[in-house]
């Protein structure tokens, strides 16, 4: 009896403390000023962008009193898509959502000087670049100086074109490679299998796990720039300028619990591309073999030290230098007021507390 007493008892006391938990959660979301985020992707919903799928989907952001819409590419051919504008024409009135976008790093630097735009890096998401140069497996090109005479295959404006000409420039080849400039679009491993192009511009998360998952697989190796000494970065995390000044709270709290997705997502990798599936049900729902094999492959390029978005000065330095050689950069010092390099660090400390 005594024991049946002091269940009920106990059991009485924990409906009224959950009771007392759950009224006092319940009373802060209602009460509680939320945040409005959205953030632009440079392309389509992929495992590219697992991290911060994986903070909206798990709460992530909810938790920081943040709602973050996450917004790809448009599908739409032809549609202009230059997030760095988009992000830099955003307002930040107080009732409108704060502007974020993922844009890769040289091209944040050039729009940056180039279109005076109001916008600010504050994280990359790899800490090296993605860009490489992809060859047949059986081929005898094993870098730069075995371009001469090969076919080697360009996207214009991009950035595998900037480090393909700075690696050209520094390591030539005995004779003059043939460039042919391709479509966005074109199959890499169509073009590298039948000898339209012997190296493929490409991003090692992509085109190299297309080729050999083909049928039959074309076997591949890779050319990347940082055996060459080239600090590049590629994925960078910007955000409208004015925000940063005027709600560096918002963005110190995007960073975290998007770091805080990240992490999630690398190491539920499983749990993590059924997330990524979920926002492109429709195409990627047939893709989810691929889309596991670049989640496992972005564990070599993702910082594994904190804070995991965490940028590098010298990295931004070397990017500004080749701009500047090759004439797309005036001012190589330009990148100082573009970039914060403490944000991603007081945000990580600040939020781990």
């Amino acid at each position: 009896m005594k024991m049946t007493l002091a269940f009920c008892i106990s059991f009485v006391l924990a409906t009224l403390l959950f009771s007392a938990i759950y009224s006092f959660d319940h009373a802060h979301k209602i009460h509680r000023r939320v945040d409005r985020a959205i953030l632009y992707l440079q392309w389509f919903h992929q495992a590219q962008f697992a991290g911060f799928y994986v903070a909206n989907n798990k709460g992530f952001y909810d938790d920081v009193d943040l709602e973050v819409d996450i917004r790809p590419r448009p599908l739409t051919a032809g549609e202009d898509w230059s997030v760095p504008r988009i992000v830099s024409a955003s307002t930040d009135r107080d009732d409108k959502p704060k502007a974020f976008g993922i844009w890769v790093g040289d091209q944040v630097l050039r729009q940056y000087a180039e279109e005076n735009l109001q916008i600010a890096a504050i994280g990359t998401v790899f800490d090296r670049s993605l860009a490489c140069f992809m060859v047949k497996d059986q081929s005898n090109i094993f870098g730069p100086h075995d371009f001469g005479d090969k076919r080697v295959g360009l996207f214009k404006g991009y950035d595998t074109e900037i480090i393909y000409n700075w690696l050209v420039a520094h390591y030539p080849p005995p004779t003059p490679a043939h460039t042919v400039l391709l479509n966005p679009t074109a199959d890499a491993t169509a073009q590298l299998r039948s000898g339209d192009v012997d190296v493929w511009p490409a991003y090692a998360i992509n085109e190299p796990l297309a080729a050999e998952a083909a049928h039959p697989p074309l076997h591949v190796r890779l050319i990347f720039p940082d055996y060459y000494n080239i600090g590049y970065y590629s994925d960078t995390l910007i955000v409208n300028r004015r925000t940063l000044e005027r709600h560096r709270d918002v963005v110190e709290r995007f960073t975290e619990a998007s770091e805080r997705g990240w992490r999630y997502a690398l190491e539920n990798r499983d749990e993590a591309v059924k997330i990524v599936v979920g926002y492109d049900r429709l195409r990627l729902g047939r893709l989810i073999e691929q889309q596991q094999l670049m989640l496992n492959k972005m564990t070599f390029y993702v910082r594994t030290f904190n804070p995991m978005l965490g940028m590098d000065e010298p990295t931004w330095a070397s990017m500004a230098d080749i701009l500047q050689q090759q004439g797309a950069l005036k001012d190589v010092g330009i990148y100082k007021t573009l970039c914060d390099f403490n944000l991603a660090k007081d945000a990580h400390k600040l939020h781990r507390e």
